[in-house]
């Protein structure tokens, strides 16, 4: 897993450095903040979901705690590395994520057709997996509408 001091020495940069980007600190060389942005993004493979459930971990106890300001310090880092790690996506999985969050049915229904090219039993296929995978995340609300997705998308190949 990469550490902040693994970036660091990444970019070439100091880790107070790192974290004033991270921190979104304007004090930051636009330079050096791209190197660092650039840095975060090579060592994204090592940016697992061990590190997005210790984030959330910390975040929840900041909560709990009462501390707004750490709160508010965790929800940057993970603002920051959210689009990252969607960038670094496979490309069916960036497409299912952008049919949930598209309105039912128009929405959706506009969208695969835009993006025919991607439909096809493969992409039904994970779409039924990632379903799975909400359902046993007590996501059902979720998981349903991911159904009636994969069903309206199923409707393409036909």
């Amino acid at each position: 897993m990469a550490t902040i001091v693994d970036v660091a020495k990444r970019a070439g940069v100091s880790t107070v450095t790192v974290s004033r980007v991270i921190n979104e600190a304007p004090n930051v060389n636009v330079t050096t903040r791209a190197r660092v942005e650039q840095a975060v993004r090579d060592s994204l493979p090592r940016l697992d979901q061990f590190t997005m459930e210790l984030l959330a971990e910390r975040m929840h106890a900041a909560e709990q705690a009462g501390d707004r300001q750490r709160m508010e310090q965790l929800q940057r880092v993970a603002d920051a590395l959210m689009p990252v790690i969607e960038e670094s996506q496979p490309q069916e999985i960036r497409f299912i994520n952008e049919l949930l969050s598209t309105d039912y049915p128009a929405g959706t229904g506009a969208l695969l057709e835009e993006r025919r090219a991607l439909v096809s039993e493969e992409l039904l296929g994970l779409m039924e997996l990632v379903e799975k995978d909400l359902a046993e995340e007590n996501r059902a609300e979720l998981a349903s509408r991911l159904a009636q997705i994969r069903q309206q998308a199923a409707g393409f190949l036909s």
